[in-house]
């Protein structure tokens, strides 16, 4: 995959097992970088470009930024929306039989409640497989023994049940150790999910870092460790 951004003349090559740090280097120019990341994620247009073998790809549905990664959250509505979906489709191939049994269930109870009340009442059966999953509160386990797993759990979470492939964060290296980035980079690189860190200063590198330094000049730098 490609990430470009014409007026700025970057053009980089997402690489598996490389985590990519884009140094911004005027204050300016990295607010516009991440509004413009950040509107794109969120399904607007922007300054960006990703794209596949020359086939553009849509940033709303393949990325996600995270502004702060100790309030990453496995319940965000984007997650449980396509858990709900997921479940109910596999409800519907698997557990027809059983979902139906249920339904019947629900209906029998609604005639004895709306029959023995003193009102008049009717109701509607639009019993589907999602509104059981939401009535029973299905949701992600959120223990966690620390921050770093945690975050490696949401980064899990984001690949496997929305198909996110790219995780924009910002200042990632403010928040872990150098061990902890390594637990990180690892998961990242087993799952083939692309890791980039936006950044004003640049950090220090550890292994397996590529820094694209775009300077105060718009000059663009990319470095290799």
């Amino acid at each position: 995959m490609k990430l470009v951004n014409p007026r700025l003349g970057l053009e980089v090559e997402l690489s598996e097992n490389q985590v990519l740090n884009i140094t911004v280097e005027s204050p300016v120019k990295f607010s516009e970088v991440v509004y413009h990341i950040c509107r794109q994620a969120g399904g607007e247009e922007g300054e960006f470009i990703l794209s596949d073998i020359e086939k553009e790809l849509s940033m709303e549905k393949r990325t996600v930024v995270v502004n702060n990664p100790l309030t990453v959250n496995c319940e965000e509505k984007r997650i449980l929306s396509q858990l709900y979906k997921n479940l109910s489709e596999k409800i519907l191939e698997d557990h027809f039989e059983e979902f139906a049994t249920v339904n019947q269930k629900v209906i029998q109870f609604m005639d004895k409640v709306t029959s023995s009340s003193e009102y008049n009442l009717t109701y509607d059966v639009d019993f589907q497989a999602a509104g059981l999953i939401k009535y029973c509160n299905v949701h992600m386990d959120s223990c966690y023994d620390s921050l770093t797993e945690k975050f490696i759990n949401y980064l899990r979470t984001m690949k496997q049940i929305c198909n996110v492939d790219i995780v924009f964060v910002l200042n990632l290296k403010q928040y872990f150790s150098t061990e902890d980035l390594r637990e990180i980079y690892k998961h990242c690189f087993y799952t083939k999910m692309y890791l980039i860190n936006l950044e004003g200063v640049k950090s220090d590198p550890i292994e397996s870092d590529r820094y694209v330094i775009i300077d105060k000049d718009l000059c663009v730098l990319d470095l290799v460790y």
